[in-house]
Parts: structure tokens; C-alpha cells; sequence
């Protein structure tokens, strides 16, 4: 868990954060990314294309939702607890990264339930999993066969209970899904 030292740490390497700053939330993950066990700094190229999809092709521009895109993977990729996400850029973030989190981690649930649960999500999180699902679909040209039927039937499956959230990103990934067939 991440504890008080490491907040007062980060601070003082960056500054005072603005909760309303897309900037802070990129250096916030970028930090505790490269100060993680497994040094997982390579996770922020990701968390800034799906910032990127949201906006360019999503035509998303809500602070909100674009701070969450890039945090989304800081609480299961390093130390950091939901509470810090909170503390640091606000309550909305924070329930959509936990939500999240929560779907991609999967925590023991059957794929049924993960999908009844999800189904109520807010279109804020449904459209950062939609930036999710785009930005993972260059993984699968290199898996094996099986894994990759597997991961693609579980995007198709997300994306669907997303379709509602972003006709913009709904219509990506039908194009893009097309592309691996």
C-alpha cells in the first residue's frame, strides 16, 4: 500500500497537484510505475494511448474521464490504493478506476457476473474500457491461438455492454475487431 511517505514523496518531486490537471495524473502514474517492484514503467505508454483514443477518436474531453484512462491500471500495476487515487484527483476518478480495476482483474468472478455488474457502470468508465479494449487488441496478434479466441470473445463481449457509452468508439472497434479476423 502506498503510505503517507510515499504521497509527501511524490509531492516533493512534483509539485503541489491539481486535481483538475490530465498532466499531474500522467506524472502521478508515470512515478509510482517506475517506482513499483517490477518497474512497470512501460504501463504509461499504454495509459497515454487510450487518454489519446478517448480524445482524438472518442471525442471524449472530460477531465474526469481522461484522468481516469491514464490511472486505471496505477492500483493493480503498482502500491497505490484507491484512497490515494481519491485524495489525490478526486472522488469521480477514483470510482472509475475501482470499477476498472475491479472488471480487469476480474477478482474471482464468473464472466457472466462481471458483465451484469458492469453493465451499470457509468459511460465514463464504459468508454475508458472501450479506449482499454482498443489499446489491448495489438497483444493479441501475438498470442497463441487458443488465448487469443479467448481474449478476443471477452472483448467483444465488453464492448458490447459498452456499445451505449460512445458510438465513436463502439464504431473503432467494430472496424478495428474486423481487422483480426
Amino acid at each position: 500500500p502506498v503510505t503517507f511517505g510515499d504521497s509527501e514523496l511524490y509531492s516533493f518531486c512534483y509539485g503541489q497537484l491539481d486535481k483538475n490537471n490530465l498532466l499531474a495524473a500522467i506524472s502521478f502514474s508515470n512515478f509510482h510505475h517506475k517506482n513499483s517492484f517490477e518497474n512497470q514503467a512501460h504501463h504509461i505508454d499504454d495509459a497515454i494511448a487510450q487518454a489519446k483514443i478517448l480524445n482524438q477518436e472518442g471525442r471524449v474531453n472530460d477531465e474526469t474521464t481522461l484522468k481516469a484512462a491514464v490511472l486505471e491500471n496505477t492500483v493493480s500495476g503498482t502500491h497505490v490504493r484507491f484512497e490515494s487515487i481519491e485524495m489525490f484527483f478526486g472522488k469521480d476518478v477514483r470510482e472509475i478506476v475501482e470499477v476498472l480495476t475491479n472488471i480487469n482483474s476480474h477478482n474471482g468472478m464468473s464472466a457472466e457476473a462481471l458483465l451484469k455488474e458492469f453493465s451499470g457502470a457509468s459511460d465514463s468508465t464504459k468508454q475508458v474500457q472501450l479506449a482499454i479494449i482498443l489499446t489491448n487488441l495489438k497483444y493479441t496478434v501475438t498470442q497463441t491461438a487458443e488465448k487469443r479466441k479467448i481474449n478476443l470473445s471477452w472483448c467483444d463481449e465488453l464492448a458490447k455492454v459498452c456499445e451505449g457509452a460512445s458510438a465513436d468508439l463502439s464504431h473503432i472497434y467494430k472496424i478495428e475487431r474486423s481487422k483480426l479476423n
